[in-house]
């Protein structure tokens, strides 16, 4: 048995020309675990009223709670990463440097394309076809979560799938949870297909605007030396006699013409050489989606989990209610410590005026007894 002293503890003193005491209490709650248990078995009909009207109230809402299916994928890693890479992880995590920068083909960079607001675009643009008893019928994710705000159909989205990745092995795992396992597999499949079409088409690197550059200046030399080569066959029509002729303007300009030709056309094979190595460069550059587990058909719910949700809130309102029960005990015992102590130095008129009060209340609380009955055979006896 142990004891819980009230800090708020003080004396009453009272003054000899009857003037209002200065009031102080002590009160000391004990703690006693025989009486509490036996104040739960008292109220041990309440306690499992409470419990199982929670279970019964949690069941029902998981029954109504539609199966959720999850269906899973995962990606291998690809591209290479500095050798001092995984230092650099390690010392970023307990706060020292910086985590290492990932390569721009590496699929460390994965996860946050597939968490870009343009993959989530191409996602909720799709039109899924769903099997449902025989019949294919076609169904878009705003229509599935009953919303055209694009705000809220990225949140949706975002909460119904879910991409991490293994820091040490580098596959990524990705998961979509519907309602229905077609859809989930379809959702899934759709997001590979956005970051591969992301990958080939909409990313830049340096090697695919290197081939943009050569190409455009390739065009260019092509043009030019067309035009050094119409102006050379020009100049030779007009002077067909240029083998005989010992004018040197003539050969001067004719000189010159050749040079211009042979000039273009050397650049414009260079341009040509360096262009298909850079064509070749980007079919290297381009990173391959290397999928190792495809989307699989969930047969099994994933969700919900009814009968550990329900008895798990039948503990936690066990928990509660006994907890309120311990509490109230506690507040009745200092209560009552507090009016002993207050009645211990009170004086006899404000014992007598305080137990007519109470007689008063106790007559409201039963109003089958009149209060003149009442009040004349339970008259309190006047102290002297």
């Amino acid at each position: 048995m142990s004891r819980i002293p009230d800090t708020d503890s003080h004396d009453t003193t009272f003054t000899s020309d009857g003037g209002q005491p200065s009031r102080s209490f002590q009160s000391d709650i004990e703690i006693n675990p025989v009486e509490f248990i036996r104040q739960l078995k008292k109220n041990s009909r309440l306690i499992a009223a409470i419990v199982i009207g929670v279970m019964l109230l949690t069941a029902g809402v998981m029954v109504l709670t539609p199966n959720r299916y999850r269906s899973h994928a995962s990606i291998l890693p690809s591209g290479s990463r500095d050798r001092l890479s995984g230092l650099m992880d390690i010392a970023g995590q307990f706060g020292v440097g910086g985590s290492a920068s990932a390569n721009e083909n590496s699929s460390a960079l994965y996860p946050s394309i597939l968490r870009s607001n343009l993959v989530r675009a191409g996602v909720l643009k799709k039109q899924y076809m769903i099997t449902s008893e025989g019949d294919d019928h076609a169904i878009q994710l705003p229509e599935y979560f009953t919303t055209d705000d694009p705000t809220e159909l990225r949140s949706a989205l975002s909460k119904i799938t879910s991409v991490s990745e293994d820091k040490k092995l580098g596959i990524i795992s990705l998961g979509v949870e519907t309602t229905d396992p077609q859809l989930s597999q379809a959702v899934l499949s759709e997001y590979l297909t956005q970051l591969e079409t992301y990958l080939r088409f909409k990313r830049c690197s340096q090697a695919r605007e290197n081939e943009t550059y050569l190409t455009n200046q390739r065009a260019l030399r092509s043009t030019e030396l067309t035009q050094a080569e119409d102006s050379l066959q020009q100049f030779l029509k007009v002077n067909r006699n240029w083998t005989t002729s010992s004018d040197p303007q003539l050969q001067t300009e004719l000189a010159r013409l050749r040079r211009e030709v042979e000039l273009q056309a050397k650049t414009y094979l260079l341009l040509s050489q360096q262009l298909e190595l850079t064509r070749l460069e980007v079919q290297k550059d381009v990173p391959i989606v290397r999928v190792l587990d495809e989307p699989s058909l969930p047969t099994r719910k994933s969700g919900p989990r009814r009968t550990f949700t329900t008895l798990l809130v039948g503990c936690l309102a066990f928990l509660v209610t006994i907890s309120w029960l311990f509490v109230r005990n506690l507040w009745r015992q200092e209560m009552a410590g507090v009016d002993d102590n207050f009645d211990a130095g009170q004086s006899t008129e404000d014992r007598s005026l305080r137990y007519r009060q109470s007689r008063f209340l106790n007559l409201l609380r039963r109003p089958d007894r009149s209060p003149a009955s009442r009040t004349d055979s339970e008259q309190p006896t006047e102290h002297r």
